[in-house]
């Protein structure tokens, strides 16, 4: 059965997980100036930095191989547009709408690109992690004291782990491990429940003499042998 996710309501729990308050978006507001006053070379590094990367720097390349300057353009004005209305941030019924469907769309590619494939999302986590240090670099190199530059910089950061968090729902999808009867782990060492050789979903369970993951039925890894 499909689950209903209320994504305003989400997004308010992670704030609230992280410490994004009403003083952490007034320190946003405080700085936007100094931070806008930097946005194209903000989105400049971005882009430059996709381009360093094979694996990254293949989204933005003509069928000829050359980097399509049209294009790039077009990616650092979303960025730039995205970086002035993250300023604005607020838990409504709209913005993490937005960040689902970004974050969808960079996950299911559209036909026009189908052949390249989804982008990978450690490029996306990578995008955040570079913005944070940018904006930090930033507030560091324009602030009078360091202490008020950090405290700032640590509120953006909680504003963009929220975000990401949204963006990332666009790739993944949470399937909740119930809860096993008997929880604690004496009560399953009881039941003669194995509760250090049963494989964990997601991660590889490298054991196999040859060092590889077995493959299941349906082509996927499976993750124990």
């Amino acid at each position: 059965m499909a689950r209903i996710v209320d994504w305003p309501a989400r997004m308010a729990e992670v704030a609230k997980f992280v410490g994004l308050g009403p003083a952490e978006l007034e320190l946003l507001r405080a700085t936007a100036p100094i931070v806008l006053k930097h946005a194209d070379e903000l989105t400049a590094g971005v882009y430059d930095h996709f381009l360093k990367f094979p694996d990254s720097r293949k989204f933005f390349l003509t069928e000829t191989g050359e980097v399509n300057e049209e294009k790039l353009s077009r990616r650092k004005h979303s960025l730039t547009r995205w970086l002035r209305g993250s300023i604005e941030f607020q838990i409504d019924d709209d913005f993490p709408i937005r960040l689902l469907a970004t974050g969808i769309v960079h996950s299911h590619p559209p036909v026009h690109r189908a052949h390249m494939g989804s982008i990978p999302s450690r490029f996306m986590v990578g995008t955040i992690s570079f913005v944070q240090t940018a904006i930090a670099d930033v507030l560091l190199q324009e602030m009078d004291d360091p202490r008020e530059a950090m405290k700032s910089a640590t509120a953006w950061n909680k504003m963009l782990m929220v975000q990401l968090d949204i963006l990332l729902a666009g790739y993944v999808t949470e399937t909740p491990t119930e809860p096993v009867e008997g929880h604690a782990l004496g009560e399953l060492e009881n039941t003669g429940m194995n509760t250090s050789s049963a494989p964990v979903s997601g991660v590889e369970d490298l054991s196999r003499s040859d060092g590889r993951p077995a493959t299941s039925e349906n082509g996927k890894e499976e993750r124990g042998s």
